[in-house]
């Protein structure tokens, strides 16, 4: 702990530092500024970095969620079509389960004849359940509503469309809105609101309407769901307690290897990786963060050099004053701390002796 004495000293050092910015209000204002913007500017980065590449996905346990691609020579990390994706889920091994999604497009009327383009993501029904994401109102779709699922087509609003194409009006729920794809529009009924916290999957992204496959079907048809050369949906999985992503790797490598022997027309020369989301999201952000670090690093080096100069040309002007502090006997320690001002001298002279014993 500090004594009386460094106690006093700490404190006078900060009265000095303060009266020396006091009596400067040019030096003061250009040194806050460049701190001000260079803070500022790294706020704003770290914050953009940390949005979109490296926090975790807004569910529970997201260290558990990994992604699974679809290897080939071309693509290191492809997608699956929906029959694939149900041979991984079928034989999921070290997954407490595995979930798909596709996005696609769909547009909703307005009242003056137009539409709006909204962004679906058509989601396996175990989508939620797995990941666990919980609604903000209304409830999630689950595998058991199968039954529901099959007679009467449900959508899911993401927040941000539910607030800027509803006005977040709770009554939304068990409310039917048309949805229009092609020549094609069906009613669907608003089966719940997902939670702020939860946009998408992908780092950055948005979407505003979710569908589970049944619903889809009403709306594009059963052709999406069938090809098995068409292959628009990403594949997660949440491993068990105790899974490790390299036993994975070797689960869905089996099921890639099967479905090649099965279907060589469409699966020969395919096999599967399984990666952690964190290590995604790193490979994700790439060049674009190394480039956001050096714009950091820049704008931290410029604000540094500014201050300094602000520095160097304001101890040249006190040399004078530096100069009467090493005659009274001041280390150059002390000379940096600077605890005294000519001014405090002036206005109470001592003698020599106790005014080195202060120093």
């Amino acid at each position: 702990m500090l004594g009386f004495k460094q106690f006093e000293r700490f404190c006078n050092d900060l009265a000095y530092g303060a009266r020396i910015l006091w009596w400067s209000p040019g030096f003061t204002s250009v040194a806050v500024i460049s701190l001000a913007l260079g803070i500022g500017a790294n706020a704003a980065i770290f914050s953009l970095i940390d949005g979109l590449w490296t926090r975790p996905l807004a569910v529970p346990q997201p260290g558990q969620v990994v992604r699974v691609f679809s290897v080939t020579d071309q693509a290191s990390q492809g997608r699956f079509s929906f029959p694939e994706y149900r041979a991984l889920r079928d034989e999921s091994g070290p997954f407490q389960g595995m979930v798909a999604r596709g996005g696609r497009g769909a547009q909703i009327p307005n009242g003056d004849g137009s539409s709006d383009l909204l962004l679906v993501n058509v989601v396996s029904t175990n989508f939620f359940s797995v990941l666990g994401v919980r609604p903000a109102v209304g409830r999630l779709f689950t595998p058991d509503d199968e039954a529901l699922l099959n007679q009467e087509p449900v959508v899911v609003l993401g927040n941000s469309v539910w607030k800027r194409r509803f006005g977040g009006d709770t009554g939304i729920i068990g409310r039917q809105i048309t949805l229009r794809r092609g020549t094609g529009s069906v009613p669907m009924t608003v089966m719940g609101i997902l939670p702020e916290t939860f946009r998408e999957t992908d780092p950055g992204s948005d979407r505003d309407l979710w569908f589970p496959p049944e619903s889809w079907v009403r709306l594009a048809g059963a052709d999406d769901f069938e090809r098995r050369d068409f292959r628009w949906f990403q594949v997660l999985g949440r491993l068990a307690p105790g899974a490790s992503v390299e036993s994975a790797t070797a689960q869905v490598q089996t099921v890639a290897r099967r479905l090649a022997n099965d279907w060589p027309e469409t699966n020969t020369g395919r096999t599967a990786l399984v990666m952690s989301d964190f290590r995604y999201r790193l490979e994700a952000a790439g060049a674009n963060a190394i480039a956001l670090m050096v714009i950091v690093l820049l704008v931290v080096l410029l604000c540094s050099v500014n201050v300094a100069n602000l520095l160097l040309a304001r101890g040249a002007a006190r040399s004078r004053e530096i100069g009467i502090r090493l005659a009274l006997g001041a280390s150059r320690a002390r000379l940096v701390s600077t605890v005294r001002t000519l001014g405090w001298l002036s206005e109470k002279p001592m003698r020599r002796n106790s005014a080195r014993e202060r120093w």
